[in-house]
C-alpha cells in the first residue's frame, strides 16, 4: 500500500510548485520521486484499477502480438508497463520459460532518473536492446512503421493543447508497424460536471480510504496542477480519424480508462 511516509515526502516536494506545472517542473517531480513512482506496491493503489489496466494492456498485447520484437515505452516511468509486458511474454511462450524474450525496448521520459531505474530493471527481463530517450515526447521523432507494441501509461494527459495531442497520436500511429497495437492507460476528462462531479466525490473517497483525508488532497492538488487530460470518448474518435482500424476500451472506471487500438 502507499505509505504515509512516502505520502508526506511527495507532498512537502510539491509545496513549492506553481499553479501550472512546467515540463522542467514535471521533470523535476518525477526525478525527485523516482523511487515512489517506480514501485508498483507503492503508487498503484492510488491509481484505479491501475494494476488491473496494466495486466490486461500485457495479456492482450502479447494475445495481439505474440511475436513481439520491438517495444515503445512512452513515459516509461519505472518501467512497470514493460516489465508486466515480458512477464506475460514469457509465461505465454512455452519456448521461453528458461529463457529471457529477445525484446528490443525503447524507454522515452522526461526523468533520467526514471530512465535508469527502468533500464536496470527490464535489463533483467529481455536478451533484447534496450535505448533510452530522455526526452519530451512532443519533440520525438521516431521511425516509421517500426514498433510492434506502443505503451502510453499515465502520461498523455501531461499533454496540453488539441493540436499537440492530434501530433503525438499521428506520430505514434505512423510509428507502428501495419496490424500492430497501441495501448494507453490514462486519467481521463469527463465532459458533463454533473458526473465529473460524482466520479471525483467517488474518487476522492477511494483515496482517504486507501491512504488518508490528507492524501487525497494531495492527489487532487496534483491533477489540477499538472494535468490536462483529455475525455475517453474524443481520443476514440481521434484514433479512428487517424487511421487506426480497430479500436476498442479495454476498462474504464471513473477518471481512469484503458483502450487499445490496432493500426
Amino acid at each position: 500500500m502507499v505509505s504515509k511516509k512516502n505520502v508526506d515526502r511527495v507532498s512537502l516536494k510539491q509545496q513549492t510548485s506553481r499553479a501550472v506545472s512546467s515540463v522542467d517542473q514535471i521533470r523535476e517531480f518525477f526525478s525527485e520521486n523516482t523511487e515512489l513512482f517506480s514501485d508498483p506496491d507503492q503508487i498503484m493503489p492510488a491509481i484505479l484499477d491501475g494494476q488491473l489496466c496494466l495486466d490486461m494492456i500485457a495479456t492482450v498485447a502479447v494475445a495481439q502480438q505474440p511475436q513481439i520484437k520491438r517495444v515503445l515505452d512512452l513515459g516509461c516511468g519505472g518501467g512497470n508497463a514493460s516489465n508486466l509486458l515480458l512477464q506475460k511474454l514469457q509465461s505465454k511462450a512455452p519456448n521461453l520459460r528458461n529463457q529471457l524474450p529477445d525484446v528490443n525496448l525503447t524507454l522515452v521520459d522526461l526523468s533520467r532518473e526514471m530512465l535508469q531505474t527502468a533500464e536496470k530493471s527490464l535489463a533483467k527481463r529481455t536478451s533484447g536492446i534496450i535505448k533510452t530517450h530522455a526526452q519530451d515526447i512532443r519533440k520525438l521523432s521516431l521511425k516509421e512503421n517500426h514498433y510492434d507494441v506502443i505503451l502510453c501509461s499515465l502520461v498523455l494527459h501531461h499533454l496540453r493543447h488539441e493540436r499537440e495531442w492530434l501530433d503525438t497520436y499521428k506520430q505514434l500511429h505512423t510509428a507502428l508497424r501495419p496490424g500492430a497495437s497501441l495501448f494507453v492507460f490514462d486519467l481521463v476528462d469527463i465532459t458533463s460536471s454533473s458526473i465529473h462531479q460524482d466520479a471525483y466525490t467517488r474518487y476522492g473517497q477511494y483515496l482517504s480510504k486507501t491512504v488518508d483525508d490528507e492524501y487525497r488532497d494531495f492527489v487532487f492538488d496534483h491533477i489540477k496542477q499538472e494535468d490536462t487530460p483529455r475525455s475517453l470518448l474524443w481520443q476514440i474518435d481521434q484514433l479512428r480519424a487517424i487511421g487506426f482500424s480497430e479500436v476498442d476500451i479495454l476498462h474504464k472506471h471513473l477518471c481512469y480508462a484503458a483502450f487499445n487500438a490496432i493500426k
